[in-house]
């Protein structure tokens, strides 16, 4: 194959190899643009069936418009009878490849990573158009700065997808036939069941989502039929039981995606991305914005509490801590008489009084006097500390609180700085080379992509082209979008 050349394209080299083909590099003579090359064995181009399906692929693919969907430059036979399709050249790793190297991914690049396979998954439904075979190997990651993380994902491989569209000629699947592949396969895949459609895709992007938050498959255990009969009749696990810090809102997406009864799931993949949307903004406030602020105001509490009102009294101090001391005792010299003090005789100096009808009743008289007055200083000390312990208590409560406020801060800052900032609009024609005009200028032909900052509303944009009437194209301004016009040939003379 080396060598041959097929239309302008001349095959350069030899990329990979598998069960039904091999997948070539292949340059245009002119203008020295490579792209690849999908040849099917020739001998497997003899069996109608399979030729069918590969032209299927090709048929099916070239319909869909979107930067997530590998584009489809032209298919045919070559003059052996061979059977090919040129396509884009992808450089990159699968999302197999990437999970075996490093594992699992974090929650805010798994989201971002879903959505885009939504968003691809949707293209190809809104033509009518099911896949039946979404799975790690054929989802190619390629760098791109424009995308989330850097990260576009290309869904590949529309071999064995289902064309809805009962106007084109598409290879018809045997009844009772088992299509996909057991880890993604939805129940009704399992089963054979007739009539499959879009929400199959949809059960396949939830195994999907399950692999990216956990790094493995939500049924990965036994041999074929065990895992065709874990699909069909055993309930998938909660991702947070194997990754623990995943919030619940995220189990619900998960398992909402992964239901038995296609009626039970996300019915579109817009409605699929519309709840993770709205679980995101469930994100908005981060819990240690509420931590920060209550942390300050319970410790101005605690200080406060230890602070006597104004004008209030300090209630008695309890404990051996706060217990007044007797005054120090003194020894006499040693020249000095002893002296024997009757206790009916007053000291000197002193007046004289009555004994005591009780010697007990003027001895507690004694003791709550010199209580009182030793109490006295220690309640001097409890109200010069009052304006310390208050200003304390300010100070650590500004301080806190500002410390919660620059938390806050902070928060809001990193949810706005993760919040995409402009929305990313790919439009195309049939045919194509047509102009897109914003605002009566012509902004660029199609197949093109555009950038505007996101808002509230929608995009309006005039798509014509000479020889053909004009279209008239709306898209929301809120999110990225993508959009196929078909214009039609002006019968005016």
């Amino acid at each position: 194959m080396l060598g041959t050349q097929l239309g302008s394209y001349r095959v350069m080299s030899k990329l990979g190899e598998g069960g039904m083909g091999s997948v070539y590099v292949a340059e245009h003579v002119l203008l020295k643009r490579k792209i690849a090359v999908k040849v099917l064995l020739k001998e497997l181009t003899s069996d109608a069936s399979i030729a069918r399906r590969f032209m299927n692929e090709a048929r099916a693919t070239s319909q869909i418009v979107h930067p997530g969907i590998v584009r489809i430059w032209d298919f045919g036979q070559h003059t052996d009878g061979t059977a090919y399709i040129l396509m884009e050249l992808l450089e990159g790793e699968t999302l197999r490849d990437r999970i075996g190297r490093r594992g699992r991914y974090e929650l805010d690049r798994a989201l971002a990573l879903v959505q885009q396979l939504a968003d691809a998954l949707g293209a190809a439904h809104a033509q009518r158009i099911v896949h039946r075979d979404l799975k790690p190997e054929n989802i190619f990651l390629v760098d791109d700065p424009a995308a989330p993380f850097g990260v576009q994902p290309k869904i590949l491989d529309f071999g064995i997808a289902k064309i809805l569209d009962p106007g084109i000629d598409a290879p018809q699947t045997r009844a009772g036939s088992i299509i996909g592949t057991p880890s993604y396969m939805s129940p009704e895949q399992c089963m054979a069941t007739p009539g499959i459609d879009h929400r199959a895709d949809l059960y396949a992007l939830g195994c999907i989502f399950f692999l990216l938050l956990c790094g493995r498959p939500p049924f990965d255990k036994g041999n074929f039929g065990d895992l065709l009969a874990a699909h069909v009749h055993q309930p998938p696990p909660h991702p947070s039981s194997v990754v623990a810090s995943l919030p619940p809102w995220v189990d619900d997406l998960v398992l909402r995606l992964l239901a038995k009864a296609p009626e039970q799931r996300f019915q579109t993949t817009e409605e699929f991305l519309d709840a993770i949307r709205a679980g995101r903004e469930s994100r908005r406030l981060a819990p240690e914005e509420a931590t920060a602020i209550g942390s300050a105001a319970a410790a101005a509490a605690q200080l406060s509490a230890l602070t006597p009102p104004h004008g209030k009294k300090a209630p008695p101090h309890q404990g051996a801590a706060l217990t007044p001391t007797p005054p120090p005792l003194t020894t006499p010299p040693p020249d000095a008489k002893a002296t024997t003090l009757d206790p009916a005789t007053p000291p000197p100096g002193a007046n004289a009084t009555p004994p005591p009808s009780s010697g007990g009743e003027d001895l507690s008289r004694t003791r709550a006097h010199s209580a009182d007055e030793l109490a006295m200083p220690q309640l001097r000390r409890s109200r010069a500390s009052t304006p310390i312990l208050l200003a304390g208590a300010f100070v650590v409560t500004i301080v806190l609180g500002l410390g919660g406020f620059f938390l806050v801060l902070r928060a809001r800052r990193a949810t706005e700085e993760a919040r995409p900032k402009s929305a990313h609009f790919f439009i195309d024609s049939d045919p194509d080379g047509a102009d897109v005009y914003s605002d009566g200028k012509s902004i660029c032909v199609t197949p093109c992509r555009l950038e505007k900052k996101l808002q509230s509303g929608d995009e309006h944009w005039v798509v014509a082209k000479q020889g053909y009437g004009e279209e008239q194209l709306t898209l929301p301004a809120d999110r990225d979008g993508h959009a196929r016009v078909t214009l039609k040939a002006d019968k005016t003379p």
